[in-house]
């Protein structure tokens, strides 16, 4: 049985990608082992798991998220402890980095192991920090495209979640990557038919709207929880998550009466967290990956059946407006204009189109378990 260590910055739940990604490589007769980070030392992460026949190993230190000094030693600190485990593991034919700020580790456990690389671009990594001062972010994007200018010849296979990323990421580098395959970031159907069938249909007229996922949008949040306790009820908004701000938020709206911060969970907790949802709320700031983005927010309302609030000058938003299947925003200052309208009356009018949709276009995660597993499988024949 070939062998398969991924690397992540982040605890592993909630990360939907690594944890599907690694069920169909079990699925298909690997075994897995995630190295992972509970970069907030949080007593409920357990330092060793297993979970659907992976093994999970937990690093638990404190480090910030972003760029600055602190951050950085705290990676280095990961990034040692990740050696020194890898050191005392079963030899490991794939190497398996999430992100590019896996890249030093993925680099030295591979010659360790004398293993293939693999690395998965979530996103354009450097895109996602000093949005508030244009010196330092374009300083530390440069520092990111200077890496990956350096690094990509020595991976084996690059995954990346969407074409757009690749090829926004490609042009950058100014560099044609060969060997790479699209996993897009579509939901479980198993998931997706759970969630249908435990939804509840016998609720009140309040509408429930849900952002759900990595809580690093602060600014627009906060704004948007201001709105809805404006309307005293007719609009609840649900928040679970971890991530940057979480915290902050948390914080803030403890005391709020129809904005409730539920906290991080896990993926399976997926079903009871959309139970009640009308509206999923896919906004956010505005920066390239904003501007391409295809979340996984989006594909699991799609498959529900129910609506997005999104911006309407973005990739998704031009997809949505094609097919009226969304609430359009053009920035987030018309968030009160726009719930004001919606009625479910409304919302079921576009769930109909959503239906109706559905027909034509599915996406689920298990399309694409072929090509996926066969690209790895090349790498270790």
């Amino acid at each position: 049985m070939k062998k398969i260590l991924m690397i992540l910055t982040n605890p592993f739940y909630p990360d939907p990608r690594p944890l599907k990604e690694a069920k169909l490589l079990v699925k298909n007769n690997f075994e897995v082992t995630i190295i992972a980070w509970n970069r907030g030392n949080d007593k409920k992460y357990k330092k060793i798991e297993y979970c659907d026949k992976i093994k999970i190993i937990r690093i638990n230190s404190f480090g910030k998220y972003g760029i600055g000094i602190k951050s950085l030693i705290s990676f280095a600190y990961f990034y040692l402890r990740v050696a020194l485990i890898s050191l005392r593991i079963d030899k490991q034919d794939v190497i398996y980095g999430h992100d590019i700020d896996t890249i030093i580790p993925l680099l030295i456990v591979t010659k360790i192991h004398k293993a293939k690389m693999v690395i998965d671009l979530h996103e354009l990594y450097e895109e996602m920090f000093f949005k508030k001062s244009k010196i330092a972010k374009n300083y530390a994007k440069q520092v990111i495209i200077r890496i990956k200018k350096r690094f990509y010849n020595k991976i084996d296979l690059i995954v990346y979640a969407d074409n757009e990323i690749k090829k926004y990421d490609q042009n950058r580098i100014n560099n044609i990557i060969s060997n790479y395959i699209i996993i897009n970031n579509y939901p479980e159907k198993q998931i997706i038919e759970k969630i249908i069938k435990e939804a509840n249909h016998k609720r009140d007229k309040t509408i429930n709207i849900s952002f759900y996922g990595n809580v690093r949008e602060f600014d627009i949040l906060y704004k948007i929880t201001k709105i809805i306790e404006k309307y005293n009820g007719r609009f609840k908004l649900w928040i679970a998550g971890s991530g940057p701000d979480a915290d902050k938020l948390a914080q803030i709206v403890k005391n709020y009466k129809y904005t409730k911060y539920l906290g991080s969970f896990k993926y399976y907790q997926l079903s009871s967290l959309y139970k009640n949802i009308d509206i999923v709320l896919c906004v956010y700031s505005n920066d390239k990956n904003s501007e391409i983005a295809f979340p996984v927010k989006f594909y699991e309302a799609y498959q529900i059946g129910i609506p997005v609030i999104t911006k309407r000058n973005t990739r998704l938003g031009k997809y949505c407006e094609k097919y009226d299947i969304a609430y359009l925003l053009s920035e987030v200052i018309d968030f009160e204009k726009l719930i004001e309208k919606i009625t479910n009356d409304d919302i079921n009018r576009i769930k109909k189109r959503i239906y109706s949709r559905q027909q034509k276009k599915q996406y689920y995660f298990e399309m694409q378990e072929e090509k996926y597993i066969n690209k790895i499988t090349k790498l270790v024949m």
